[in-house]
């Protein structure tokens, strides 16, 4: 089945990042932890964003493949820069959960926080 989009040639893609800290599985006890953090970035307009970071990293003079670890950023400066050029380009969205209050089924899901931000 060809969507409205497609039969008029017109296709959005999207850049979608998904990372989180801690288990996501739902091993609890010993060793575990209770939560799990989870964090999706979009992007509609790829384009966009590589070239706000391009201007950033010349701004700043920095190598033209200078990745923006933000965890392993000292300058903050630099990382307020970075979320200012990234802001406007990106949609994410963060949830935390509490595993203790989920069964293996997900029947009973519990977040406890889930907001956007930017």
């Amino acid at each position: 089945m060809t969507s409205h989009f497609e039969a008029i040639g017109y296709v959005q893609t999207m850049l979608i990042a998904v990372d989180w800290a801690g288990d996501p599985g739902m091993k609890l006890g010993r060793g575990s932890l209770p939560r799990c953090i989870m964090a999706v970035i979009v992007c509609v307009d790829e384009e966009a964003l590589r070239s706000a970071l391009a201007e950033l990293r010349h701004a700043r003079g920095l190598r033209k493949g200078f990745e923006f670890h933000y965890t392993k950023l000292d300058d903050q400066k630099l990382k307020e820069q970075f979320m200012q050029a990234i802001a406007s380009k990106v949609i994410a969205t963060v949830a935390v959960y509490e595993k203790e209050r989920m069964t293996p089924s997900g029947s009973r899901r519990k977040q406890l926080e889930l907001k956007g931000a930017m």
